[in-house]
């Protein structure tokens, strides 16, 4: 999978997005996608949040994705696999509150998602 790492930061340093940025990106490609969520930290506003998500070990709904991470104010560590058709196609990983990686079997998708952000590399897993 090809992949584009994204590191914009806000003038205070920190990150000036978080997952439900990336999600809403792309929420038509993910509607029909499952999500595993995997070694995820993260502060919460409220519940359910991606780090309980992440707790429980199945497989989730980009809806109940998508209505957790509005429910977390950071992701700090994450990686996030959707799947359909039982192929992984997008996997999101936030690396120690520094920057975000997404890679995707859909080089549209990873467009789409570059294009929104001014610090962006290409990567390859």
């Amino acid at each position: 999978m090809n992949g584009i790492r994204i590191k914009d930061m806000h003038p205070r340093g920190v990150l000036s997005f978080d997952l439900k940025d990336l999600l809403e990106l792309v929420k038509h490609e993910i509607n029909d996608s499952m999500w595993l969520c995997e070694y995820v930290e993260a502060t919460a506003t409220s519940s359910p949040n991606v780090e309980e998500l992440a707790n429980n070990n199945e497989l989730v709904s980009s809806c109940r994705l998508v209505c957790a991470a509005k429910n977390t104010h950071q992701v700090i560590d994450g990686v996030f696999r959707a799947v359909s058709d039982n192929i992984e196609w997008l996997r999101i990983e936030a690396i120690d509150s520094s920057y975000w990686e997404v890679y995707s079997l859909n080089g549209d998708v990873l467009s789409q998602i570059g294009k929104a952000f001014r610090d962006v590399e290409a990567i390859k897993s």
